[in-house]
């Protein structure tokens, strides 16, 4: 067996835990924050709920986790979009990005909910 193979270079727990962070947003996307659990996850991921814990932590980290991934790609896309500007017009872009890219995210409705 080859040792590049992706059990052997770390794949198989980043792949893992894509996996889990991926069913986790979705259940926070369909059910709420408030109502995300550790034992649904597990169901839907087909995994234990050591494995949860071990790989992601628990119920708060992953719903940490899911909002900062969230909270990460909407800052790189306003980064991007202020490239080049200065001045007022670099924050009216930042605010008006920042405002339509967490109405456009399932997972940053959350922020949005007063």
């Amino acid at each position: 067996m080859s040792r590049d193979d992706w059990l052997f270079d770390g794949g198989r727990r980043a792949i893992a835990t894509e996996r889990i962070y991926a069913m986790a947003t979705e259940l926070i996307v369909h059910d709420g924050l408030d109502a995300f659990s550790v034992d649904t996850l597990s169901a839907r991921t087909h995994c234990s709920r050591a494995t949860i814990y071990r790989y992601v932590g628990g119920k708060k980290d992953i719903r940490d986790a899911v909002l900062a991934r969230t909270a990460a790609r909407i800052i790189k896309t306003v980064r991007v979009s202020v490239e080049g500007r200065t001045g007022p017009e670099r924050i009216l872009t930042a605010i008006e990005v920042a405002v339509a890219e967490i109405r456009a995210d399932p997972a940053g409705l959350p922020w949005s909910r007063g």
